[in-house]
């Protein structure tokens, strides 16, 4: 698949020297961003994803996902599709050291995702804060300092046991803090094991920042074009990780019920204002049917 891509975008170059969309055929009344090397198809219904004359979509691997707003549906190809979930971890989550419950009432809705992302044989992209030492040593002081009160208790302290489980050192790959919450990470660790869902970590808010990301490295190899965001903090880490994405080419989705923050309301309303021009928003119960 990936030499067929390399070859049609070869081939599209001496093309895009006369008119960079005169190899890409639309339907009438649609109208073509981008060019050979990508692009969306807009129709007057919705936009067209797939970019089928680039990879060679089938209908087999096609779906129409309903979206918020004016610009729905939207044409997606299951094959280069994924749903990315953001810190979804005991250190955000769990009731013994987070007394709100916003990040917990998700969970239910994320795991119906999990599901029909699994059942169309779309991946389900665990991207969480996982240091090493390495990260320790080379971590700017303004992480630090937003990680704890003092230099003693920022990433990489001990948390010490709580309840009777050893918590681990602060975000530390390993860590029981640094799992995955509650059902979640039964979840993940079956996905993982069964090959349905990769587990990536992470040292920044993003997961694509900078020049490359293990995150970022998986969708560059594997062609992935498409992407759907849930997780927590939606203003912090899920942005952050949203909004790389969309300076990267990514198409990004925000599943508006499987994130969710600890911020004041306008946090979420500038997520989403910001991301319903970037890209889209949904909610996974328009999703989830049309994935059936």
């Amino acid at each position: 698949m990936r030499s067929f891509v390399y070859l049609t975008i070869l081939l599209a170059t001496t093309v895009l020297a006369q008119n960079p969309t005169t190899s890409i055929a639309s339907p009438s009344n649609s109208s073509v961003w981008g060019n050979a090397f990508d692009y969306w198809i807009q129709a007057p219904t919705g936009w067209d994803l797939t970019r089928s004359q680039l990879y060679g979509s089938s209908a087999n691997s096609t779906k129409v996902i309903p979206v918020n707003g004016k610009n729905s549906p939207l044409i997606i190809d299951t094959q280069r599709s994924a749903l990315v979930i953001i810190d979804m971890q005991n250190f955000f989550l769990h009731p013994a050291v987070q007394a709100s419950s916003v990040g917990r009432d998700v969970v239910p809705a994320t795991l119906n995702m999990i599901d029909a992302f699994r059942a169309n044989g779309m991946k389900v992209l665990w991207t969480n804060w996982g240091l090493d030492e390495f990260d320790l040593r080379t971590m700017p002081p303004a992480f630090l300092r937003g990680f704890g009160n003092t230099p003693e208790t920022t990433f990489g302290s001990q948390m010490g046991v709580i309840n009777g489980t050893d918590w681990g050192r602060k975000l530390m790959r390993g860590s029981f803090n640094a799992q995955p919450w509650g059902p979640l990470h039964d979840q993940q660790v079956q996905g993982v094991n069964q090959g349905t869902d990769l587990y990536f970590n992470k040292n920044r808010l993003s997961g694509l920042w900078g020049a490359q990301t293990p995150l970022g490295l998986y969708l560059q190899e594997n062609d992935i074009t498409t992407l759907f965001f849930g997780g927590v903090n939606a203003d912090q880490c899920v942005f952050g990780t949203m909004i790389d994405a969309y300076f990267k080419g990514y198409d990004v989705i925000y599943v508006e019920d499987i994130a969710a923050t600890t911020s004041p309301l306008f946090a979420t309303q500038m997520v989403v204002f910001n991301i319903g021009g970037d890209g889209w928003t949904a909610n996974s119960t328009s999703i989830v049917p049309a994935l059936k």
